[in-house]
């Protein structure tokens, strides 16, 4: 009897660590939860509820959705994309870089082959994805 109980707390602790492993960051889900919206072209979805207050103040919405058919929506979409695959395959910091800025409301994700060949201020692929936190919700707030 003392075996079987055992055998059940183990296998208990031992789900319930997947369990905790298998979550992910809130930074990630939004990440996540963005990519998916504009995959699917959600362009005012994506500026309404997960567009930072600082972007919105840049952009409206109609010029979000207008950026969006341009040079910058396209790699917009593309850096989303690939920081999502990245996150998926587990890679690590010479592809990805996946780190919390200096304020604690900010985080940020970069790709880290494509900023080596992108110099900052240069007009190549964007590199970086800033989130910021507003009312509790990781947002876009900027993009380099």
């Amino acid at each position: 009897m003392k075996t079987i109980i055992t055998t059940l707390l183990t296998l208990v602790f031992a789900f319930s660590a997947s369990a905790e492993e298998a979550k992910e960051s809130p930074q990630i889900t939004a990440a996540r939860t963005i990519n998916k919206l504009l995959v699917d072209g959600k362009f005012e979805d994506v500026y309404r509820d997960w567009c930072h207050p600082h972007l919105q103040k840049q952009v409206d919405k109609d010029g979000f959705k207008e950026l969006m058919k341009e040079d910058f929506g396209k790699g917009l979409i593309k850096i989303f994309a690939d920081v999502v695959k990245a996150i998926d395959d587990k890679a690590g910091p010479d592809v990805i870089v996946a780190q919390p800025q200096e304020d604690k409301d900010e985080y940020e994700f970069i790709l880290a082959k494509v900023k080596k060949n992108n110099p900052i201020g240069s007009k190549g692929s964007p590199w970086h994805i800033e989130l910021k936190l507003d009312e509790g919700k990781w947002k876009l707030m900027d993009t380099d």
